[in-house]
């Protein structure tokens, strides 16, 4: 993951460096038989190439709007050499060890310039569309700062294998508290899922009790229950409190720069770890 990672960085640098020297009108312009759409399964990322943008368009709802919009496009044109564009957008797809970039350039009034980088002949397409759908999500969605409404849902569980109050062992998880957080803001203030775990403890919908620490992002206990650690001859015993969002274990850590989105569930977690000490 970190070399396709790499990579793209890598080419969407190369690719921004072409288009801060423009296109000349003697560049060759090999053109597609048809309209080539993007693959919205691959998508990895979506960047400015140019231009300036308000915000950050990396976003789960940005790629989804930018490429839906994008598809509806059927026919082509002619590719516009004297390219005067006032944004760029790269679009970079991943499929196994196949990349493709999609360099597509706001031209206005609905035209855009699009290079398609990564084809399986492995040419390099340009063509024109006009597809007034992208250049609303342009005008609407990436040049456009919006206050968003959340409704995030979270739950606190005891999970099996970590001791109650009397220290017994618990043989299932237990869920002691969730409730539903609503957020009102501007998309360029997302909330973390830190954020929403503590909102749902200070607002009271789950009906729990928690301590803090100064300066942390997370409550230090929630019901009675914090991190606890015993170390014995063998052994590391360890109970803490994880975070999960959408099945994804984010740790205490990712919980405080993991940006959340509505309809998301983040799961508090009381666990317990056994570790074997190095001898």
């Amino acid at each position: 993951m970190k070399k396709i990672t790499a990579l793209i960085l890598v080419m969407i640098f190369a690719l921004t460096a072409l288009t801060a020297c423009g296109d000349e009108p003697s560049i060759e312009v090999n053109a597609p038989d048809g309209f080539i759409k993007i693959d919205a399964e691959s998508v990895a990322m979506l960047n400015a190439a140019s231009g300036a943008f308000p915000k950050n368009i990396d976003t789960a709802e940005c790629r989804s709007a930018f490429v839906e919009a994008y598809n509806t496009s059927s026919e082509i044109l002619p590719y516009d050499v004297n390219d005067s564009s006032s944004h760029k957008v790269v679009v970079i797809t991943t499929s196994g060890e196949k990349n493709a970039i999609y360099l597509v350039s706001r031209l206005g009034n609905g035209e855009f310039n699009v290079s398609v980088d990564g084809s399986d002949d492995g040419v390099n397409y340009k063509f024109r569309i006009e597809n007034d759908a992208l250049e609303k999500v342009f005008s609407d969605e990436l040049l456009t700062i919006k206050e968003l409404e959340y409704t995030v849902h979270v739950e606190f569980v005891l999970s099996e294998g970590t001791p109650d109050a009397d220290g017994v062992i618990r043989q299932a998880d237990e869920k002691v508290g969730e409730c539903d957080v609503k957020w009102k803001g501007l998309e360029t203030n997302r909330p973390t899922a830190a954020k929403i775990v503590r909102s749902a403890l200070e607002d009271g919908g789950t009906g729990l009790e928690y301590t803090e620490e100064k300066g942390q992002d997370l409550p230090k206990t929630v019901a009675g229950y914090g991190e606890d650690v015993e170390v014995t001859d063998t052994t590391v015993e360890r109970n803490f409190w994880k975070y999960i969002l959408n099945g994804e274990d984010v740790g205490a850590g990712g919980a405080s720069g993991a940006v959340v989105s509505d309809g998301d569930t983040i799961t508090a977690k009381y666990v317990h770890s056994s570790i074997k000490k190095e001898q």
